[in-house]
């Protein structure tokens, strides 16, 4: 009985320290959070001090790092704007009858439609011309009509051209990058009437294309010009061989002549 007594003395006793100890258990399982939360965000924070010292994740360490993502380059000015002018557009079939004539290259008695802008300023200064996107100068050189001359591959088939230059700033083969210098505005034989100027095309699969519509926007914003490749290429085979400069002096057209839809020359037909 006393034994009895004693543990029904003893069972209250322990309720009573239970509710009185209650917070152990919440205090005990708060405080493993804690330690966990802690380790989660050193472990964190060790890995992205790594990331930023330039160091690959774990278990990617043997591996290059590879940009997830970059800025792509859009069409550029090759001038300065606020100080050269556009003084002759891209001739577009689809424009009014007087901006069509405005377009024209009249050589050797002969109106070529303009494939790309000419450039220039009011006072007829030269002027610096620049990269209108980074690429990789695939020609530079002196051509007898075009003075010199400055051909830049681009990505998704798509090429810069820049002529009437009076120097060269650049060799074939070098790597530019957008707004690096080439040249200087000078002038050439096709077209006189333009004194101090620059030519400037942009080319999409050897088809030029006009550049006032590209500019601020990627060469992925070109459309595929493949379905003209072959007329292109069909056209520069007959005409390979001509040169303006050659042609017969004797033979004449009205100066109202309707244009032609080909130049003479063989890579930069066009060009002025």
């Amino acid at each position: 009985m006393r034994e009895e007594e004693k543990q029904k003395s003893v069972n209250p006793l322990k309720a009573k320290w239970y509710k009185k100890k209650r917070w152990v258990y919440p205090a005990v399982y708060l405080g493993f959070a804690a330690v966990i939360l802690a380790s989660v965000l050193w472990y964190q924070n060790t890995i992205g001090e790594k990331l930023d010292e330039g160091a690959n994740p774990i278990g990617y360490e043997d591996q290059d790092s590879v940009p997830v993502m970059t800025d792509a380059e859009v069409f550029k000015s090759p001038v300065d704007d606020k100080a050269v002018h556009v003084q002759k557009k891209f001739y577009d079939s689809e424009a009014s009858e007087a901006d069509q004539e405005a377009a024209l290259v009249f050589y050797n008695n002969t109106y070529f439609q303009n494939k790309g802008i000419n450039y220039a300023t009011e006072s007829g200064e030269p002027f610096e011309v620049k990269a209108s996107l980074s690429g990789k100068v695939v020609k530079a050189k002196q051509e007898p009509l075009l003075g010199y001359v400055v051909h830049i591959e681009h990505d998704n088939g798509v090429m810069t051209h820049y002529s009437s230059l009076a120097d060269l700033q650049v060799e074939k083969g070098d790597t530019v990058k957008q707004g690096d210098v080439l040249g200087t505005a000078g002038m050439n034989l096709l077209d006189k009437e333009a004194k101090v100027h620059v030519h400037f095309e942009v080319r999409k699969d050897g088809v030029a294309v006009n550049p006032e519509d590209f500019f601020n926007k990627a060469v992925t914003d070109i459309p595929d010009q493949k379905q003209d490749v072959n007329q292109a290429a069909s056209e520069t085979e007959e005409n390979a061989d001509v040169d303006p400069a050659e042609e017969n002096a004797n033979e004449t057209q009205s100066d109202d002549a309707s244009p032609q839809e080909n130049s003479t020359e063989d890579e930069d037909q066009g060009d002025a």
